[in-house]
C-alpha cells in the first residue's frame, strides 16, 4: 500500500460475560447516552 494512502479503522468493543452479569443493562445505559448517537449494535443471535 502507497504511504500516501490513508488507513482508517473502526473502535469495536465486544461484551461478554456470564448469564444475569448485567450485559444487557450496561448496553442499554450506553445506548440511551446521548453521546452514543452513532453506534451501531450487532447481535447475532
Amino acid at each position: 500500500m502507497p504511504m500516501s494512502e490513508a488507513v482508517t479503522s473502526t473502535p469495536v468493543t465486544i461484551i461478554t460475560g456470564f448469564l444475569g452479569s448485567g450485559k444487557t443493562t450496561l448496553l442499554n445505559s450506553l445506548l440511551a447516552h446521548p453521546d452514543m448517537g452513532e453506534t451501531a449494535l450487532l447481535n447475532p443471535c
